[in-house]
């Protein structure tokens, strides 16, 4: 059995959201003052509108550094003009004496995550040479540059900094090494081929196609570089296909044991 299906772009579902969003918070305002017209004129307050959503900032979720001293949190925005996002990476102190900017490279910065000491900054981001999101470390106690640190051709997500080792998940085509993923993805992009094709259920996740190709697994890599192991593959398991995060595995702070979520039929 072979399943094609359509849906709506995410971009088009979220700016669906947005009017009704916008158009549900004025009709309150309205209701609230009993009349369709503002009538003090003396407040100097401004309707809101889908170009004033547009304009607001959203933070993603923060973490808090070992010694509970700093958070880092992602911060989206949208330039309505080229219809882009933009999201960086944010320094707070936790007793509001610092506010300040830490990555500026007009990507999308995200997925932060301390180091057991504090001194430096894991984050997931697609820079300019990347073909797929890698992980890259920004020292956190001396003043320097973000470096790459993975080079996975089928990309990095959630990442976990425990001991010496950074942990992260990707979704791998099973029984190809390295260099053949690349060989299959840039075939894959050559091909300029949109249409997609299932034999099996489930083809799609809230906003993403499912990619029946490609397992999700657990890898681990040296975080001062290295080799890459992949830790769930030889359990004859993998992650659940439809979403994976860092909700789908743990460490032990000695790393002597993982867990990780899988879906199976399997006795």
């Amino acid at each position: 059995m072979k399943i094609v299906s359509m849906f709506y772009s995410p971009k088009y579902l979220f700016f669906t959201f947005l009017i009704s969003l916008a158009a549900a918070l004025n009709t309150s305002q309205m209701l609230a003052n009993n009349s369709w017209e503002r009538i003090d004129s003396d407040n100097d307050f401004t309707p809101l509108s889908v170009e004033k959503l547009w304009e607001m900032k959203r933070v993603g979720a923060p973490i808090i550094s070992p010694n509970g001293d700093l958070v880092v949190a992602p911060i989206t925005r949208y330039t309505v003009d080229d219809d882009k996002s933009h999201t960086d990476l944010w320094l707070f102190k936790t007793d509001g004496t610092v506010e300040r900017q830490l990555t500026q490279h007009g990507s999308a910065d995200g997925q932060p995550v301390f180091n057991p000491d504090g001194s430096k900054l894991a984050f997931v981001t697609r820079r300019e040479g990347d073909d797929a999101s890698q992980i890259y470390i920004l020292p956190m106690d001396e003043p320097g540059e973000a470096v790459r640190l993975t080079e996975i051709p089928t990309g990095v997500s959630a990442p976990k900094w425990v001991g010496d080792h950074i942990y992260f998940i990707s979704r791998i085509f099973s029984g190809l090494d390295w260099d053949e993923m690349e060989a299959r993805l840039k075939e894959r992009s050559d091909s300029h081929i949109s249409a997609h094709t299932w034999n099996a259920l489930p083809y799609s996740y809230w906003d993403h196609w499912i990619d029946e190709q490609r397992q999700a697994h657990l890898f681990r890599i040296p975080a001062g570089g290295g080799d890459t192991k992949n830790i769930t593959s030889p359990t004859g398991w993998e992650l659940p296909r439809s979403s994976q995060g860092t909700g789908s595995y743990d460490v032990a702070p000695d790393e002597s044991l993982v867990v990780f979520s899988s879906n199976s039929t399997r006795d």
